[in-house]
């Protein structure tokens, strides 16, 4: 469609590491007449400008670049090649569909002529994908199906209906979940291998896994967490310090390395705690029950019952009904067992000013070990950040395991009021949702021991289970 475009013009610039289906394409145009020049790519995979802009003659029309290859792991250097073509009055053509959900993509910065996109490469529908052309763009292009009208006579016939809202929410979530990536990167899978290693090999060197395959020295590619280069401060101030590799690696990359959706379908809990072993015996479990039952009724009585629709609802009411909940189920556990257990707590920031209008979005990480050997996590999450504290949950639990070489390691995702246990012997497995506070729970001690109180029990088999090897019941 954008070849033909001039009849004077018969000359394309497309890169030798272009998608099949664009190399075919001009394969058939050569047949046709026109000439294609194949740009090839230099060692690190990105186009030589100064070839590009002798590559470029008074009959060339167009210039088609990948942006994103995701085979090779390269970003191309889309603006500046787009400044090349403007001043030689080149219409540039892009294929953006492993940029797109990946990167952030700036049509209107860039400036480009016609941009690519794909349903399947963010999860939406297959059979669908899109154009876009600027309105700044008076060139009238070939439809691609004739006669009918639609889409302004570019390509006739009705769409899906099912399938262009299924792509467009596909897309609303993709933009989401969009990691920041380093300033100038040239191979955001490199960059994710190197952050991911690095939160792993702290604690267990020999057994580190990747992403993807990289290319370059990681030692000189290494995004510590928490360093000074981490210490930043928003508009507003505030200390953005704690943003680790766990928070680096988006929820799609995260799936594609544990090979398992985040959105875990939620068994029972009755069935996540059957035939599993507990320290504590029935009179000690139900004693631990009315502790946990005192402490939240005063914690209520204290700050009311706030929910995460309550405008006066904050951070700290979530790390305040988790302390109420774990500190007298570890004490007595302790006191009981004997067992040296040891509580961490380990505040992360994820911030995302630009979509959140400078609100701070966090994660909380509470490790608990024995004998320095974690086996129990518990990750605090307001709602927006679920997503993510889900992420982390499985990530770090993954690394948990690898410590411990093996055995079973809990892990529970609460956002204060509602709880989820998880467990990972090889396999992720997540209850249902554990609601753990009702609004009349004051007065209602009996309903709460008998309907809302199972959590506890939950705890006693995490913290049982001891890290690798399986305890007795004692």
């Amino acid at each position: 469609m954008v070849a033909r475009l001039y009849k004077s013009k018969k000359h394309i610039i497309a890169l030798q590491t272009e998608h099949k289906c664009v190399l075919d394409l001009c394969r058939h145009l050569q047949e046709e007449g026109y000439g294609i020049t194949y740009l090839p790519v230099e060692n690190n995979d990105l186009i030589n400008l100064e070839h590009l802009e002798k590559a470029i003659r008074p009959d060339t029309a167009l210039v088609s670049i990948m942006m994103v290859n995701n085979e090779i792991e390269v970003i191309q250097q889309m603006e500046e090649m787009r400044k090349l073509g403007q001043k030689q009055s080149v219409f540039f053509l892009t294929n953006s569909a492993q940029a797109q959900g990946k990167i952030s993509i700036d049509a209107g910065k860039w400036n480009v002529d016609w941009m690519s996109i794909s349903g399947p490469k963010v999860y939406g529908s297959k059979r669908i994908g899109a154009c876009y052309i600027p309105c700044r763009l008076k060139v009238r292009i070939d439809p691609h199906i004739s006669d009918g009208g639609q889409e302004d006579c570019l390509r006739s016939g009705t769409l899906a209906h099912s399938l262009v809202i299924g792509f467009g929410e596909a897309g609303r979530i993709a933009q989401e979940e969009i990691e920041v990536l380093p300033s100038s990167p040239t191979s955001p899978a490199l960059y994710m291998t190197t952050t991911y290693t690095n939160a792993t090999t702290t604690t267990n060197p020999n057994n580190s896994p990747t992403m993807s395959r990289g290319k370059a020295d990681t030692k000189k590619q290494k995004s510590k967490a928490n360093t000074k280069e981490d210490q930043k401060t928003d508009k507003k101030g505030r200390n953005l310090k704690w943003t680790t590799p766990y928070s680096k690696i988006t929820i799609r990359e995260v799936e594609n390395l544990l090979g398992i959706r985040l959105a875990l379908r939620g068994i029972p809990v009755k069935q996540m705690l059957e035939g599993k072993r507990g320290l504590l015996g029935p009179d000690t479990i139900l004693e631990a029950k009315r502790e946990v039952y005192k402490g939240l009724v005063r914690y209520l009585d204290a700050g009311g019952y706030l929910t995460e629709s309550d405008p006066d609802f904050k951070e700290a009411n979530i790390n305040d009904i988790v302390a109420f909940t774990i500190y007298p189920m570890l004490a007595l556990f302790k006191h009981k067992t004997m067992q040296n257990l040891h509580l961490s707590r380990e505040k992360e920031i994820i911030s995302k000013d630009s979509s959140t209008s400078g609100m701070e979005e966090f994660v909380v990480m509470d490790y608990i070990s024995h004998n320095k050997m974690k086996y129990v996590l518990i990750v605090e999450a307001k709602k927006v950040s679920l997503a993510e504290a889900r992420k982390q949950c499985f990530l770090a639990m993954k690394d948990m395991w690898d410590c411990n070489g093996g055995g079973t390691v809990y892990g529970f995702v609460t956002m204060g009021e509602r709880w989820r246990m998880v467990s990972f012997d090889g396999t992720f497995k997540m209850s249902n949702k554990m609601e753990l506070l009702f609004d009349s729970m004051d007065t209602d001690e009996e309903g709460w021991m008998a309907d809302y109180s199972i959590l506890i029990e939950c705890f006693n088999v995490a913290l049982s289970n001891g890290g690798k090897d399986p305890v007795e019941v004692v």
